[in-house]
């Protein structure tokens, strides 16, 4: 592990990471791109003693690179460090990748394989994957997820990604963390290139419904009723329209 000068490590505790990414909203100061990377800019690593939230901030690999090189100015990063891309204008995501086979999707134990509507909830679509609209083109994952306070925390348009306003969010790799608060996780989903589609853990609330995944079950709960919960584990849905339709207390499969 490098350390500069002063003996100080490069790696940043977690609990600073989260509030440098809270003040920064989540993504790249400068533009707005969620896939970011922490840098020290007052002072610069190389001069600093001590990790301060107040003097790191959130770059995207390439403004880090330009600030590298000198091409962004450093008095450029501070400007925008007081006053975030994403917090003023939104986080700027573009177009995640699918291929043009269909993507397997895997929601806690349960493997969905060619299957089109994945979660219906009263002829809602919450999590949907779509055959592409041209010839050789992607297949195009549409999501609506709204955390556990029911507000909209991951709107998914056919891999175009939105988000709303949440108490964290953290890209790592290829691995995406959303949480409600400092131990709620309300979404934990892996985006493996080209053919498949990994969540780990996840929170929502729409309707009257919870929708509870683990890594080992979905568990389905109409709030207010105690005896009404379903748990779903190790199924496999293969080349169904709509894999887990929830309809006026019912919960049918491969419909």
């Amino acid at each position: 592990m490098s350390t500069n000068k002063y003996g100080l490590a490069r790696a940043i505790p977690s609990n600073i990471k989260q509030t440098v990414r809270q003040r920064c909203g989540f993504a790249c100061v400068v533009c707005g791109n969620p896939f970011v990377q922490y840098e020290h800019f007052n002072p610069e690593f190389s001069e600093a003693n001590e990790h301060l939230t107040e003097g790191i901030t959130l770059l995207c690999g390439t403004c880090h690179d330009k600030k590298t090189k000198g091409i962004l100015p450093s008095i450029e990063v501070v400007r925008c460090n007081s006053s975030p891309y994403a917090i003023a204008k939104g986080l700027r995501f573009g177009c995640f990748y699918l291929g043009g086979n269909h993507p397997q999707l895997k929601i806690g134990a349960e493997l969905f394989i060619n299957c089109t509507n994945i979660i219906s909830i009263n002829g809602t679509n919450i999590i949907k994957i779509e055959p592409p609209i041209i010839t050789g083109g992607m297949f195009l994952l549409s999501m609506h997820l709204k955390n556990r306070h029911g507000k909209d925390s991951l709107i998914i348009k056919q891999n175009e990604i939105v988000y709303s306003k949440n108490w964290d969010v953290n890209w790592v790799g290829t691995k995406l963390t959303m949480r409600a608060g400092n131990r709620a996780i309300d979404l934990e989903m892996e985006l493996k290139p080209l053919d498949l589609i990994i969540i780990k853990r996840m929170f929502l609330k729409h309707e009257s419904y919870k929708i509870i995944v683990d890594s080992s079950s979905i568990v389905i709960k109409e709030m207010g009723k105690i005896t009404s919960a379903s748990k779903l584990r190790n199924n496999k849905y293969t080349n169904t329209l709509t894999a887990i339709s929830i309809n006026n207390g019912r919960v049918a499969l491969g419909a």
